[in-house]
């Protein structure tokens, strides 16, 4: 399953487009999106590779954007690129707030060795004029049948629709969950909530760094949220 096939995309009060997780800018892609409106931010909202491989492209297609990311970017040798210009970072003392700051909110979940082997930051946000959370890989939702756009991908290679099957084994694999031959079974119960805390971070990330996840959720819990955008499928 690819899974930087979404971004989120708010527009600002001066009607300029906050785009938050930038995907790969396609010709398609760029045309929805100056439909839209004026690019006028761009957000790398955490450490995840699918989320920040398309920050350069978007830098240099739309140079008037300012650019901001989270802690703990470059601290690999293989690490991307993110463009011409970083104009700040989430969350960081000393660092001036972001210029969308007044209409979005955002609070950081940042761990780094010693305490986890390697360095993981998540930035959740909140759209205050509509009381929208806005999640980028900490909670997933699984939709009942494949987007459509992933017919694209296909299977095995192969483009076209995805039967139901297809679409549980590629979720259930993607995710690195147990194969124990009741896929149906276990998709199910993973689809049936509104949203599911998503299963690597759950069993890999998270019990290494409870305490500081716990602060993280409780903090975002304080927003007077409704409705919930997640960035992954």
């Amino acid at each position: 399953v690819s899974a930087n096939v979404r971004m989120t995309v708010v527009r600002m009060q001066d009607s300029r487009l906050w785009v938050c997780g930038p995907i790969s800018p396609t010709r398609e892609c760029l045309r929805l999106l100056d439909e839209l409106g004026e690019v006028g931010h761009l957000v790398v909202p955490g450490t995840s590779l699918e989320h920040k491989a398309s920050i350069a492209e978007f830098s240099r297609i739309y140079p008037k954007a300012s650019v901001w990311v989270a802690p703990g970017q470059n601290t690999s040798p293989l690490d991307l690129a993110l463009g011409p210009r970083v104009d700040g970072v989430l969350g960081q003392m000393g660092s001036p707030p972001p210029p969308w700051f007044s209409e979005i909110d955002a609070k950081v979940f940042y761990v780094a060795p010693p305490e986890t082997p390697g360095t993981y930051a998540e930035t959740a946000f909140f759209h205050k004029a509509t009381r929208t959370l806005l999640l980028s890989d900490a909670v997933l939702k699984v939709p009942d049948l494949p987007p459509p756009i992933l017919a694209s991908y296909g299977y095995e290679g192969q483009a076209g629709e995805l039967t139901p099957e297809q679409w549980h084994y590629k979720f259930l694999a993607f995710n690195f969950l147990a194969m124990r031959g009741t896929n149906d079974v276990d998709f199910q119960a993973l689809s049936r909530p509104p949203g599911v805390v998503s299963p690597i971070l759950r069993f890999t990330l998270y019990p290494i760094c409870q305490q500081q996840a716990a602060v993280w959720v409780k903090s975002v819990a304080q927003w007077p949220f409704e409705p919930v955008v997640a960035a992954h499928l």
